[in-house]
């Protein structure tokens, strides 16, 4: 409990929590470019939610055949990101909290390439 407490008290008092936190800010972030990937590829990413960090969205028709396609896909354009949930099942990311806005933006692109190339490789819409 001590270490639980004394992380807490690390994250309030280097202004990780709160409305205005780094914490909240990334979330805006990242919610505001998963929203224009969204816009380039409506067909694609579908759906999301998350909360803080911790992301996630519905690929294509949410099946759980083309999700793993798309993790592998990410992982071969050098992003880790996994799968959560059934019908729909979605690609969860987490943050780290430390990230800084071209990291997030490299992310997404890498993201993006996987997602395009699933989507050409299955004939599916983008």
């Amino acid at each position: 409990m001590a270490v639980g407490a004394r992380v807490i008290e690390r994250l309030e008092s280097e202004g990780y929590l709160g409305p205005e936190g780094r914490i909240a800010v990334l979330e805006k972030r990242f919610e505001r470019r998963l929203e224009a990937l969204r816009r380039r590829l409506p067909k694609t990413v579908g759906p999301s939610s998350g909360i803080g960090t911790m992301q996630a969205f519905v690929a294509f028709d949410g099946s759980e055949e083309v999700v793993s396609a798309v993790l592998q896909a990410a992982y071969e354009e050098g992003l880790m990101v996994f799968s959560t949930g059934t019908n729909p099942c979605k690609i969860r990311m987490l943050l780290p909290v430390n990230t800084r806005d071209e990291e997030i933006e490299a992310g997404l692109t890498m993201l993006e390439k996987a997602l395009r190339r699933v989507a050409e490789e299955r004939g599916l819409p983008c």
